[in-house]
């Protein structure tokens, strides 16, 4: 099983495999393995986004960066009012979404709130929008003077009229773009089956645009760096400086004695790592292979 070939499978952008696909591949034996290890992945995002936020906050805007708000509805569509029902259809909550853009760099908030209304959206601006920051949005009622009031330049745009406006030229194409990207990533890894998985969901795509990209070599770069858990182990060369299709990871839960183990292994040779590896126990074990690109 070729841990590295699923990490890339789920990261990089242009690739779309089913599962199916990765197993037929060799990548795993069977669905149940891909959906373990796609929580294994979700949990270190989780927990190194909340590291993040307990070091340096969650801080968006500025004199330099402006931001968008806007809010979506990620329940379940019918296609021509046909299928069943389920939870999703039901579910009243919004996503409250907050993109910051600063040139090239996108970084959102995606928070999960009960109702769009003022009460449940001004306090998460205010939580993470540094005031005299400069916010765009659209002309929702729970925005209009209430964010003037509170120290932000507040610019609108009247959707009925037109999408860009003729005055100040703001418009909301950015988040209304990341939108599609967002829920095109939550349907087509099947995350939006409950709440719990749709919040973890948005918190990956948190930390793809906040740490993952940040990184030099993109997020499968920033991935050793964010395991820094007892339950999860990912190993790079300390002398190692290029791309990531050299990255070398693993994902296992052993005991103390073989994370102290694994954790020396970084400064062996690669057949010293292999009889390493063949010591640990095979349900602690998983394979330490160079990332493959593929054709």
């Amino acid at each position: 099983m070729h841990l590295t070939d699923f990490i890339e499978s789920r990261y990089c952008q242009g690739l779309r495999l089913r599962q199916v696909d990765m197993i037929q591949d060799g990548i795993a034996g069977s669905s149940a393995t891909l959906s373990k290890m796609t929580k294994k992945l979700r949990m270190v995002c989780k927990r190194a986004l909340r590291k993040y936020k307990r070091k340096t906050g969650q801080f968006v805007g500025g004199r330099t960066e402006f931001v968008i708000i806007d809010e979506s509805n990620f329940r379940h569509k019918r296609k021509y009012r046909r299928g069943r029902a389920g939870e999703t259809w039901r579910r009243k909550k919004w996503v409250f979404g907050i993109l910051a853009i600063k040139g090239d760099r996108r970084r959102p908030i995606l928070r999960l709130v009960e109702k769009h209304s003022r009460n449940h959206l001004i306090p998460v601006i205010t939580r993470h929008v540094r005031q005299g920051s400069t916010i765009l949005s659209d002309e929702w009622k729970p925005y209009k003077r209430a964010l003037t009031t509170l120290g932000y330049t507040h610019y609108t745009v009247n959707h009925s009229r037109w999408f860009v406006d003729p005055v100040h030229g703001g418009h909301t194409q950015n988040i209304e773009r990341a939108w599609s990207t967002y829920k095109n990533q939550v349907w087509r890894l099947r995350g939006n089956r409950t709440e719990k998985l749709l919040k973890e969901h948005l918190t990956c795509i948190e930390w793809t645009y906040w740490l993952g990209h940040s990184h030099r070599d993109g997020p499968l770069g920033r991935l050793p760096s964010s395991t820094s858990y007892p339950h999860m182990i990912l190993l790079l060369p300390p002398i190692h400086r290029g791309p990531a299709n050299s990255l070398l990871v693993a994902v296992v839960a052993p005991p103390a004695s073989s994370t102290a183990a694994l954790s020396r292994a970084e400064t062996t040779s690669k057949p010293a790592r292999r009889a390493l590896r063949r010591k640990l126990p095979p349900c602690h074990r998983l394979a330490l292979s160079p990332q493959r690109r593929p054709a």
